[in-house]
């Protein structure tokens, strides 16, 4: 975590100078050499500001282990008290609470008929991101397909 002068997209500032591909060129490339990526944020859209340029160049970023293992809910920003750098609060959970359940594949998903063209849409998709994340939000996608054909099954047993 920390102060990263860098921008990732044109988003990541407000006012200033227009962000051109070769400012953001480096750090992005970091971002995926590395697999590292940034956490959610909530709070304050900006992490920086000399009251007339506001950016987002305060990160905190992880890599796909630190995803895997950890329990982190979010990255707080929070108001600046003496500095033009917001304070970054990163909160873990103070309680057990359950787990989101991980990916499964089961067999029968790929015996539907709809199964190849969900699959395809979703692989498809734009998302942004280095590729580890790009997979893991590709695949929470697809849990929905899971959620959905099963949701109603003791229904369909009962009947």
């Amino acid at each position: 975590m920390g102060d990263y002068n860098a921008i990732q997209s044109w988003e990541d500032r407000y006012n200033g100078n227009l962000v051109m591909e070769a400012e953001i060129r480096d750090f992005t490339d970091f971002l995926d050499n590395t697999g590292m990526t940034e956490l959610r944020y909530v709070g304050r859209e900006f992490t920086w500001t000399n009251s007339h340029v506001h950016s987002k160049i305060d990160k905190a970023l992880v890599n796909d282990g630190w995803m895997m293992s950890m329990r982190q809910l979010e990255v707080v920003v929070q108001d600046p008290l003496f500095s033009d750098h917001t304070p970054l609060c990163l909160c873990f959970e103070q309680e057990h609470q359950n787990n989101p359940k991980p990916f499964k594949f089961f067999n029968n998903l790929a015996e539907l008929k709809e199964f190849e063209g969900i699959v395809k849409i979703t692989w498809e998709m734009n998302i942004q991101g280095s590729i580890m994340k790009r997979v893991w939000l590709k695949l929470k996608r697809l849990k929905h397909l899971h959620k959905e054909e099963y949701s109603t099954i003791m229904r369909r047993l009962h009947s």
